[in-house]
């Protein structure tokens, strides 16, 4: 089961999740360092963020990352 959610990164290092469906966003995530990209896993559930040194999995969950 897909969700109708979308991710967004920027220099600010903080991720956003919104369900374009509301056009609400669900969730804000603030990373200590500058994020390169980000990907969903097709679900919907898990979120792959690339950082200079590092990936980070993320999961989803109903009310928090």
């Amino acid at each position: 089961m897909s969700k109708s959610i979308l991710a967004t990164c920027g220099t600010d290092k903080v991720i956003k999740i919104w369900d374009y469906s509301t056009f609400k966003m669900l969730y804000e995530y603030y990373m200590d360092k500058s994020i390169y990209s980000i990907s969903f896993h097709p679900t919907g559930f898990h979120l792959a963020v690339c950082t200079k040194d590092r990936l980070i999995l993320i999961n989803l969950l109903i009310n928090k990352m």
